[in-house]
């Protein structure tokens, strides 16, 4: 890698086949390792890709500018999408989903649905995994923190989308925080 004025300038990659050449250039930062971003399975729930995303598509229109996520309430059987927002009011609605096993059997959990979108929509498969692990408390502010999930076609991890969270602004309570409630976790 050259360097003008003392300092590691990125380098440039180039791949070249038959009729084509892609370029790009490498990041600047430091980046954590992708092992470390990529959580580990959690639990498992099976929809079909083309009703979730007609009622992601419903329940989005509810999203604004200033509250730009839908809240999904997993369950054994169902996903419920929900959305409000004060100058577009509030909609949900729920499909029938499989609980595929995991970890637990209801976790709440919210995303961007754009993100949703993007990643579903790349899916070529009839259902997709959607897989979570539960929330977890957060000691130093006391509100429940979600993790990243996994997206990607049941029976293939041949493509996997990693789906940051969005804060769904939760209080710690055992529908909450599932397994990871402890009594204390009430109080604080």
């Amino acid at each position: 890698n050259p360097i003008q004025n003392g300092k590691r300038q990125p380098a440039d990659v180039f791949i070249h086949c038959h009729d084509w050449l892609l370029s790009a250039k490498e990041s600047e930062g430091t980046f954590p390792q992708y092992r470390d971003v990529v959580p580990k399975s959690g639990s498992k729930f099976l929809v079909h890709r083309k009703l979730f995303i007609e009622l992601l598509t419903e329940v989005s229109l509810a999203t604004d500018f200033e509250c730009k996520s839908v809240r999904l309430d997993l369950s054994a059987d169902a996903v419920r999408v929900s959305a409000h927002s004060s100058q577009n009011g509030e909609s949900s609605g729920s499909i029938c989903a499989e609980f595929m096993g995991g970890g637990d059997d209801r976790i709440i959990i919210a995303f961007n649905p754009k993100f949703l979108f993007d990643a579903i929509k790349s899916l070529p498969g009839d259902w997709v995994t959607l897989d979570v692990q539960q929330n977890k408390p957060c000691g130093t502010t006391g509100k429940v923190i979600s993790g990243p999930g996994l997206l990607y076609d049941e029976g293939s991890d041949r493509t996997r989308w990693l789906i940051m969270s969005v804060n769904p602004g939760l209080k710690p309570s055992p529908e909450t925080l599932g397994s990871n409630y402890k009594k204390e976790e009430e109080a604080a």
